[in-house]
């Protein structure tokens, strides 16, 4: 599964274990770049980002498990740039 899949898939959980409401506009997981696990993510209604709706949601315990971002994590195992010199 690519990144991008990963992450509607998370977003799809999300809603489903009603974490984040489905009319949203703004989302960010916070998560461990080199586990991929998920521990929190916050949204907003608007893409203005104020702080004052700003709202903050850890994931439960018993849910972690299906918010491992393994794609991601595997991304950040790879070198960013190669031993060539090439960028990625």
């Amino acid at each position: 599964m690519n990144i991008q899949d990963e992450m509607m898939v998370k977003i799809r959980l999300a809603e489903k274990y009603q974490l984040i409401p489905s009319n949203l506009c703004e989302l960010e997981f916070s998560y461990c770049v080199k586990t991929g696990q998920a521990s929190m993510l916050e949204y907003w209604p608007n893409s203005d980002r104020l702080a004052n709706e700003r709202v903050e949601v850890h994931i439960p315990a018993e849910l972690l498990d299906k918010f491992l971002f393994k794609s991601l994590a595997n991304c950040f195992q790879q070198p960013l740039i190669p031993h060539d010199g090439g960028v990625r």
